[in-house]
């Protein structure tokens, strides 16, 4: 129904009932793709482009604006410059900053708790709440956004908030429940009659990173592959850099290194091009864990410099990930004091949602522990060694787990214990062997 088509629902639908191209509406005063991704609902115009819009059309200015949404005398441009604001922080993760411009909104001004708005809002700030792990205030603040989403019928938007509880039982690594949530989130965006490009990309690659988190990395390729062909297809390019650099890092887990590289590199376009600095800086790290893998730690030292750097800018970055690289790259370099410098940087969190990133972090205790050894601290080498495979072993067997007791092996080998030795190395075979070449 037309009362409840959002702005740029409103827009593609009289520009196709006049028969106007995109390029013919956009004219002069904007962009193609400005216009696109304001039909696509990815851009609200601004005031001028609005009035411009609505002349070229034929409709008042009121006809595109929701007119539950504010109260006569809400500044409209004021609102929408702090959501931008908070588009940005979240664009930064900068969820703390973001709640705050949100809450700041939420308070001061008098929005209609049941327009679409008031929905994006509670929207935005529920998403930045899973992030922090404030589970029962997000649900609150999502519940109420897929309501008043359902009721105007804006049911892509429904799905893309509803998507968003998937973040507890992730925190949970309840991963079967996380699939469920993406199914159920699916079957509501079924109910809309607009096709939402943006909603199946997040739908993709949320599928492929929950998939990948459960060990099924084969699985995980085909999501990606999907959301990078329609992207391709339909010139939205929603997430594709993260999308590129997820498939790298696949491959990279994998072994399959003559592909790495080339993902990375498509992923470092879309950073540049998108200007941020955090992804970029955390692709240096990616570069860098590759090196090590390929058994090139130079080149890894050289990512990691500049991963350093770009850090410095980026205050919301992954320390325990990069104190542990730059550990492994230094014991690789046999620098074993700047090695045990570093680590003892890192922190070990008990929880890290994604396998892959669970497994990493827990190396580098072990890393630690091999560290110590060198260092001639045997009994600490041993025990941090140890405490590696007891975290590690949490979340079932993989090749890093086997790596961790062949390590192990290695140190009672050289102190004389054959016993635990021998039973050491049996226990990374028996690991090796189930897997059955898969790293998980």
């Amino acid at each position: 129904m037309e009362e409840n088509m959002t702005t740029g629902e409103k827009i593609k639908s009289l520009r196709k009932e006049l028969k106007l191209t995109q390029s013919e509406l956009a004219g002069k005063e904007m962009t193609k793709s400005m216009l696109s991704q304001i039909e696509n609902n990815n851009a609200m115009p601004s005031m001028k482009n609005l009035k411009y819009l609505a002349n070229k059309l034929g409709k008042p200015i009121s006809y595109f604006l929701d007119e539950n949404t504010l109260n006569e005398n809400i500044p409209i441009e004021e609102i929408k410059t702090k959501i931008k604001i908070a588009d940005e922080y979240m664009r930064n993760r900068e969820n703390k900053k973001v709640i705050e411009v949100l809450d700041d909104i939420l308070n001061n001004y008098d929005i209609n708790k049941n327009s679409k708005l008031y929905a994006d809002i509670l929207y935005k700030n529920g998403a930045s709440q899973v992030n922090l792990m404030n589970f029962e205030v997000s649900d609150k603040y999502l519940k109420k956004a897929v309501e008043i989403y359902n009721q105007h019928n804006l049911y892509s938007y429904a799905a893309k908030a509803y998507m968003e509880f998937f973040g507890r039982y992730w925190n949970e690594q309840n991963y079967n429940k996380c699939l469920n949530i993406l199914t159920e989130a699916y079957e509501l965006y079924m109910n809309s009659t607009t096709e939402d490009i943006t909603f199946h990309l997040e739908y993709l690659s949320n599928k492929s990173l929950i998939l990948s988190s459960m060990g099924r990395i084969n699985e995980s390729f085909k999501p990606i592959d999907d959301a990078i062909n329609l992207s391709k297809e339909t010139n939205v390019y929603y997430n594709t850099g993260e999308l590129y650099r997820l498939k790298g890092n696949l491959n990279r887990v994998m072994e399959n290194y003559e592909n790495v590289l080339h993902y990375f590199k498509k992923a470092k376009l879309f950073a540049q091009f998108t200007d941020n600095e955090l992804d970029l800086a955390i692709l240096e790290l990616n570069f860098s864990v590759y090196y090590t893998d390929i058994n090139e730690p130079m080149k890894a030292l050289e990512y990691l410099k500049r991963a350093r750097e770009m850090f410095k800018n980026t205050p919301h970055y992954p320390k325990h990930l990069f104190h542990n690289q730059l550990a492994i790259v230094y014991y690789m370099l046999e620098d074993y004091q700047k090695a045990y410098d570093e680590i003892n940087k890192s922190t070990f969190p008990e929880l890290l949602f994604h396998k892959v990133d669970y497994v990493n972090m827990w190396l580098g205790k072990v890393y630690k522990g091999m560290i110590l050894y060198k260092l001639g601290d045997k009994n600490q080498a041993i025990e941090s060694i140890n405490k590696g495979i007891e975290m590690m072993s949490k979340v079932g067997n993989s090749k890093y787990l086997s790596f961790a007791y062949k390590e192990l092996s290695n140190i009672y080998s050289e102190i004389d214990d054959y016993k635990n030795a021998f039973k050491s190395l049996k226990k990374s075979e028996q690991i090796l062997k189930s897997l059955n070449g898969n790293p998980f």
